[in-house]
């Protein structure tokens, strides 16, 4: 994505829910003591985030978005927090865990995917399992529970990137509406 400069095959609405839900599990395992959890989703908003900065960066959103997101998610998840750690939890959950399906949505409708990174969302796969049943080790089903769908969302993600790639190589130009 940034070596070729592009985010052409990379869903916007996906990136922004993404980090969305990584902030509030922030805020979650901050405030449940849980420092992988912090540690984990600290990593997404930076990988994320680098997608998000290359997006205004080319200008596909205009960079006041993010920034206003990122303060909104964060005001909620902290005022959520203070009333009920289990209500943040959940929405964390719904919103990381449904964050992948316009990406998904991108992957099976676009045949040109040159911006999606195969071996990043491979990563993803692997690593929605290892924090699934690392959720089922510490007793928190709500760590788990969102890895259900981003497991076999991020590795149909990666196959039809592959297959993207080895059919169109560096092909510039996408047959749908490019990601806005």
């Amino acid at each position: 994505m940034v070596r070729r400069n592009t985010v052409e095959g990379i869903s916007v609405l996906g990136q922004l829910q993404g980090f969305s839900g990584a902030t509030m599990w922030v805020v979650y395992g901050t405030v449940a003591s849980t420092p992988l959890v912090v540690a984990g989703n600290g990593m997404v908003i930076v990988g994320v985030g680098t997608v998000v900065i290359q997006m205004v960066r080319l200008a596909v959103i205009p960079a006041r978005l993010p920034a206003v997101l990122f303060i909104g998610v964060f005001a909620f998840a902290a005022t959520t927090s203070a009333v009920s750690l289990t209500t943040l939890g959940a929405v964390a959950a719904v919103v990381g865990s449904t964050g992948i399906i316009p990406q998904v949505y991108r992957a099976a409708k676009t045949p040109h995917l040159k911006g999606v990174s195969v071996s990043t969302n491979a990563l993803l796969a692997v690593m929605a399992v290892s924090w699934g049943l690392y959720g089922l080790m510490i007793d928190d089903l709500l760590v788990a529970s969102q890895n259900v769908i981003l497991a076999p969302a991020a590795a149909y993600i990666a196959m039809r990137a592959a297959w993207s790639h080895r059919r169109y190589g560096n092909v510039i130009e996408a047959s749908v509406d490019p990601a806005r």
